[in-house]
């Protein structure tokens, strides 16, 4: 059996395209001086949403002419993202009908939001908020049981923890950061002084209960990047694995690649239930794909076994 066809994957095709409502692009178009615009796609509550600097779109792309526009915090959105509340947070939130949560980003703080759905998109105020210092989020991710992480350019994982505290003045919930990944002394350097990697990009794989950092850093003029593996239970890291590493592999395992400059732009986890072996996606500048596979069982010394399980080339239209 060749290797393609023992790691087979599910091909994908494009059916239907839709056309971006004109309100949404007039708001980029209206607005001067855009600090920050983001962009997705929440398929569990079938919306796109749309930040641009503090406002936020919503577009039910089942229906082209329902928008919905909100202005929750007063400065620019840094990073956002959508979950589902577990029942410990449930209990925290002004409202036990609230399905979803949004978790908003800006250069100050970090802010939950109860998000209701019905006839329109409704959203909710909390009290649950932390405040950031001396970092920028870039990335908030959620898993299916609530916990939250986030990363920034001081390249640190925080995980949000929330829960309510009582005083002999009155109950109040808080919600506080805890870092999961960098020492007390590299917390102390300003990210602007400091050359670590900052986190772009972070990918959950709750199959196998990982958490994968997607880290790049500007060396001597040209951009490097770095991948790290940690596992959920206790957060452990695992490995940290080299952009320099992986393409060297690469380049051994075929010698067209060899001489040709490409660096990693991105990453993507392949769940369990798409593939027993593969593990992880690499996506090179140049359209070129690398699957790996690595072995888990040595979390003490950071370092993990590498297994490059295939290289694909750029897809060709049909």
């Amino acid at each position: 059996m060749c290797i393609r066809d023992r790691y087979r994957m599910n091909q994908m095709y494009k059916v239907a395209s839709l056309l971006i409502p004109r309100i949404i692009i007039s708001q980029y178009q209206s607005k001067k001086d855009i600090k920050s615009c983001l962009s997705g796609i929440w398929p569990e509550v079938r919306r796109v949403f749309v930040t641009i600097d503090n406002r936020l779109l919503l577009w039910n792309y089942r229906n082209t002419i329902e928008i919905n526009t909100f202005e929750p915090v007063s400065l620019p959105i840094e990073a956002i993202a959508l979950f589902k509340p577990t029942a410990q947070l449930l209990c925290l939130l002004p409202s036990l009908n609230i399905p979803y949560v949004l978790v908003i980003a800006t250069e100050s703080e970090i802010r939950l939001f109860g998000v209701q759905l019905g006839a329109s998109v409704n959203i909710i105020a909390t009290e649950l908020f932390t405040p950031i210092k001396g970092d920028k989020v870039n990335r908030i991710v959620a898993t299916s049981t609530g916990r939250i992480f986030y990363g920034g350019f001081k390249g640190q994982v925080n995980e949000l923890v929330c829960f309510e505290e009582s005083s002999w003045l009155a109950k109040r919930v808080r919600m506080v950061k805890q870092d999961r990944t960098t020492s007390w002394l590299s917390s102390l350097i300003p990210f602007t002084l400091s050359n670590t990697y900052s986190i772009e990009d972070i990918k959950l794989d709750e199959t196998r209960n990982m958490l994968y950092t997607f880290q790049v850093r500007s060396e001597r003029g040209r951009r490097d990047c770095r991948i790290g593996v940690y596992t959920l239970d206790n957060f452990t890291a695992i490995c940290k694995l080299q952009q320099r590493e992986i393409l060297r592999r690469a380049e051994k395992e075929d010698e067209r690649i060899k001489n040709v400059d490409m660096e990693i732009t991105g990453i993507l986890p392949v769940e369990r239930t798409r593939s027993e072996h593969i593990q992880l996606l690499v996506i090179c500048n140049t359209g070129l794909r690398i699957y790996l596979a690595f072995d888990t069982g040595f979390p003490c010394t950071l370092r993990c076994y590498l297994s490059l399980i295939h290289i694909s080339e750029p897809t060709r239209p049909y």
